[in-house]
């Protein structure tokens, strides 16, 4: 019988497909498996099929009667297969199924495979039974296939009229041919009067007689597709009975070796099997399609479990390779059994241009767009591409497109770069060098203050470590080929880019967490006051609930998470370009709140306001976060997965920077001891700007004016100064001058305690300046005064 279901799709002017469902219903949480009949039959060729609950429980089966077939039916009389095909997409796409795997019978293998052809990204695995992928050509009918003119011609004469046929039914004699070629020496009595009976419903009065002479049609004048089987992605699992007659064995042996790209692609002999081998060999079929299904439901499975280190070769391997390969590999190998899946499906990788003779009456648009010779371009922006024999470029867009829809470059355009690899390259490498010195000049100034490491160096010190390693995953991701177009690089490399790429983000995340705390610890360290410490506490608090909150929302932005790569799995996401939104905001914010937080207290110090506006500048430095977040998030938007590998790049590029810059940032205030130490080392004693010169320094302006302003002590014999003021008169209190000796140098304390108490061995003075609370200036003020000071003198002597 015919299907007693159809559905309305809008090719060829509207269609009503008949159409078969296992269960009567669409399980989205199950992969689901198109099934196209053979010549003649209907949906009740895959009974066996839609009784075998192993099959239904572990996917939907949809089975489809291609035009003239069954209960479809068309406006209009003439269609190729690839009408067919379209409307199987269209179908899919009325029944919300975005990927399927595709099975068919004879002339449903050529059907399925102009699925696969057509929409390359919607079409998981093929599954052609007794077929052939060339028309019966001479070369074919030499190794064993049938000659379908002499048999058929008769027929189609006999069914061609110019007049209405009311009382048309097609015959015994047909209905035999069609039994007795499909199902072999198993056809029983009763299949055959179930055939009988069924054709019989379907072909009469006039529409079954233009319903099955342009079956006949479609079959005699159908175009080979062997050049165009090494545009097939998906895997292929070929069956054929040896006791098929039409095709025989030793066609299918030679055709599955052309498709060359398919990840993989074999061919199954069944024994004993006839033509429609779902049908007499139900057992084999059944168990080939579970396997192809559970194989590579969620894309393409990487199933080495020794990833990049073969085991009869590992040891040689590791003799072999450099070290920097061995850790490439290794982290490869990690980010494979991470991700577990290939994303082989998710990108149109197209690079091939075999000719195409297309011949349709239309596929929704005007006819004359795709008659003549055209050559398959793109499909990666939502719609077709065909180039002309002349070179002219012509659009073609369905109504309803099964290709999906995404922003794209133009195929062969010049408006782009073709290279960003040496941007990102040297972007990533000079931004990470510069962090890099800012951190080794940081732990410089503590040394040179001979202070103790406190918690917001071994943080800022991490958090650099982390940085590393997020862009040890760019450089891996240049290697694969980021930053070139998506065309002119291996599909494997596409797929390993989008891998490290998962990983590197989650990673990216947590450094500029690392980097904000630092920062936070810092003022913390800095500034003494109860309700800036508040503060702190409050912003930290806020910063790791969000970054728990953000790796969820990157982690499980679908659910399942695999959905997140395919998009045609059951289930559900959340809307991603909201979470970039929501990812970028509260990075921004958070930054401007932190890069404020010091800034009155910094204006609340009793600095000279040269030294509050050089710290004033330093703590602005960290703008610059600000502008690489925001630039970055404008960048993310320019990213499409119709060339992922080449727009990524600047994205990538800008996370670099962003990630050292915040590191930047946070050395900044620190490293002015650093700089001094650096300017002594050069020689440099005049004209230093008020940053880099201290405030005891001999040659500073500093020492013009009154210490118990700025609270800070002088020492030293030129510490007379102090007492003049800039017109070179003597105020009501100066310093006495330094003792100093015969000839002219001053004394030591230790000298003059000797000249001046010779019974005793020694005596010196111990000043501490404390700040409040007691806190070591010099061991926690990191150049930065507080309020006030206090000073400590201990006098200690010793006697002989």
């Amino acid at each position: 019988m015919a299907a007693t279901t159809t559905i309305e799709v809008p090719h060829l002017g509207g269609i009503h497909a008949g159409y078969a469902l296992s269960n009567d219903r669409y399980d989205p949480s199950k992969p689901t498996c198109v099934l196209i009949n053979s010549m003649c039959t209907t949906v009740s060729l895959y009974r066996d099929q839609f009784s075998d609950a192993a099959l239904t429980d572990a996917m939907n089966l949809l089975a489809i009667e291609p035009l003239g077939h069954g209960s479809t039916r068309c406006p209009v009389e003439n269609f190729t297969y690839w009408d067919s095909a379209w409307m199987a997409l269209q179908v899919m796409d009325k029944l919300g199924i975005d990927k399927a795997f595709a099975l068919g019978t004879s002339q449903g293998g050529w059907i399925v495979t102009r699925m696969a052809l057509l929409a390359p990204d919607r079409i998981l695995g093929l599954m052609p039974l007794g077929t052939s992928m060339d028309y019966e050509s001479a070369d074919s009918r030499s190794k064993g296939c049938w000659d379908p003119v002499p048999a058929l011609q008769p027929f189609y004469e006999k069914w061609t009229s110019a007049v209405a046929t009311p009382d048309f039914l097609v015959d015994d004699v047909w209905c035999g041919m069609v039994g007795g070629i499909g199902f072999g020496a198993s056809a029983s009595e009763e299949l055959s009067a179930f055939w009988t009976k069924t054709l019989k419903e379907v072909y009469k009065g006039d529409e079954g007689r233009k319903k099955v002479r342009m079956a006949v049609i479609c079959l005699l004048s159908r175009d080979g597709l062997l050049m165009r089987l090494g545009d097939i992605k998906c895997p292929v699992y070929w069956l054929q009975g040896t006791e098929d007659t039409p095709f025989g064995k030793t066609v299918p042996a030679e055709q599955i070796k052309l498709f060359t790209s398919s990840p993989e692609a074999k061919l199954v002999m069944v024994e004993g099997g006839a033509h429609y081998l779902n049908a007499t060999s139900p057992k084999e079929v059944n168990a080939a399609l579970l396997e192809m299904v559970n194989k590579y439901k969620y894309g393409i499975f990487e199933f080495s479990t020794a990833g990049y280190f073969p085991q009869a070769t590992a040891r040689e391997s590791l003799r072999t390779r450099s070290g920097a390969k061995i850790i490439l590999d290794f982290v490869k190998t990690t980010v494979n059994h991470i991700c577990t899946l290939h994303f082989a499906t998710l990108f149109a990788h197209l690079k091939r241009e075999d000719r195409l003779v297309c011949s349709y009456n239309g596929l929704d648009g005007p006819t004359a767009v795709l008659r003549g010779q055209w050559t398959f371009l793109d499909c990666r922006m939502g719609f077709l591409k065909f180039l002309n024999t002349n070179g002219n470029l012509t659009n073609f867009a369905p109504n309803s497109s099964p290709f999906g829809h995404g922003r794209g470059r133009k195929a062969f355009s010049s408006d782009h770069k073709s290279n960003l690899q040496p941007w990102v390259t040297a972007t990533t490498a000079s931004v990470t060098v510069l962090a890099f010195v800012m951190v080794c000049l940081r732990i410089l100034a503590r040394w040179e203050r001979k202070q103790k490491l406190w918690w917001d160096d071994w943080m800022i010190m991490f958090s650099m470590g982390w940085n590393l390693i997020v862009v040890g995953f760019i450089f891996a991701m240049v290697k694969e080929g980021m930053g070139l177009h998506a065309d002119t690089i291996p599909i494997s490399n596409v797929i390993m880019i989008a891998k490290f790429l998962v990983v590197a983000e989650i990673l990216y995340v947590f450094n500029l967490v690392w980097t904000k705390l630092s920062i936070l610890l810092m003022y913390y360290r800095i500034f003494h006051f109860p309700y800036f410490k508040r503060w702190a506490y409050i912003i930290g608090t806020f910063v790791i609930l969000w970054v728990i909150t953000i790796t969820f929302c990157f982690i499980f932005i679908c659910v399942p998470v695999q959905k997140l790569w395919y998009p045609s799995l059951p289930g559900h996401c959340i809307n991603q370009v909201g979470t970039w939104i929501a990812n970028a905001a509260s990075t921004i914010l958070t930054d401007l709140v932190i890069l404020i937080l010091p800034m009155p207290q910094v204006w609340k110090l009793q600095l000279r306001l040269s030294e509050k506006l050089a710290l004033t500048l330093a703590f602005s430095l960290g703008f610059f976060v600000v502008f690489a977040s925001a630039y970055r998030f404008t960048v993310l938007f320019s990213y499409t997965s119709a060339d992922s590998s080449y727009t990524l790049a600047p994205t990538v590029g800008w996370t670099a920077i962003e990630m050292s810059a915040g590191i930047v940032s946070a050395c900044l205030p620190t490293l002015r001891p650093a700089l001094q130490a650096i300017v002594r080392l050069l020689g440099i004693k005049g004209a230093m700007p008020a940053l880099f010169r201290s405030r005891t320094d001999p040659m500073s302006k500093s020492g013009q004016s009154n210490p118990s302003q700025n609270g800070l002590a002088s020492h030293g014999h030129k510490a007379s100064a102090v007492g003049l003021s800039s017109h070179g008169r003597r105020h009501s209190f100066y310093q006495i001058p330094d003792e100093v000796d015969s000839a002219g140098v001053p004394m030591t304390p230790e000298q003059l305690d000797a000249s001046l108490r010779p019974e005793y061995d020694t005596g010196h003075t111990v000043t501490n300046v404390r700040g409040s609370k007691g806190r070591n200036v010099d061991s926690a003020s990191d150049e930065i005064p507080l309020h006030g000071i206090r000073v400590q003198k201990d006098f200690t002597q010793v006697k002989e």
